[in-house]
């Protein structure tokens, strides 16, 4: 067998599963550098070919050739599962922490709506002090001062 510009070469291939021939004499190549389809009934042997492509399985009789160079990938139709879940509960855990961010974030805006106006004067002054720093000595003789004018009071 030569390979000219082909990728994959199925050569007579059979293989069986419970006493019965899912795919059998089946000859193919598949050329690079092309789109194919694979269309079939239920149990007519889709998997099967996709499979022995990817190299999962190996077939009962006959040959599978791929050249060297090419590299052959492949998803399963079906999703491997972690748990007992759902898959579509384990895809919504994938936004757990994001979904937990935007909760915290709503329970802030909540608090900030209900703040007096005193309180919400008194956290933008924070706000303020934190983006606008003093310099380190004013800051000690404020605290200083501060601390006398509650003595003196």
């Amino acid at each position: 067998m030569s390979y000219i510009s082909g990728l994959l070469f199925f050569d007579n291939l059979k293989v069986n599963y419970d006493n019965r021939t899912v795919l059998n004499e089946l000859c193919l190549e598949i050329s690079s550098n092309t789109i194919h389809g694979l269309v079939g009934l239920n149990g007519s042997g889709k998997t099967t070919l996709l499979n022995l492509f990817a190299n999962l399985s190996k077939p009962d009789e006959g040959q599978i050739s791929i050249p060297n160079d090419k590299i052959v990938g492949y998803l399963p139709q079906e999703l491997v599962k972690a748990g007992n879940d759902s898959v579509y509960n384990e895809v919504l855990k994938a936004f757990e922490e994001l979904n937990r961010m935007e909760q915290e974030i709503e329970e802030l805006n909540q608090k900030l709506a209900n703040l007096s106006i005193e309180e919400h004067h008194k956290h933008e002054q924070i706000l303020h002090d934190l983006q606008h720093p003093a310099p380190r000595q004013s800051r000690v003789q404020d605290l200083i001062l501060s601390q006398h004018e509650q003595r003196c009071l």
